[in-house]
């Protein structure tokens, strides 16, 4: 399992939470690897959705 970014393609992972334990399509949580605007790190956010509204 694989959470990060691959900066020669651009391709990137992330780990996403159930609906519920008999659905496993996608819930409100997702964990991704977001990069800095000056590309010197990356920093690691927890992005809460409800719909397509991002907290």
């Amino acid at each position: 399992m694989n959470v990060g970014v691959d900066f020669t393609s651009g391709m990137s992972w992330s780990l996403r939470s159930w609906k519920n334990e008999e659905d496993p399509s996608p819930g409100v949580f997702s964990l991704e690897v977001e990069e800095d605007d000056n590309y010197m790190y990356e920093k690691l956010i927890i992005r809460i959705k409800k719909g397509s509204e991002i907290y």
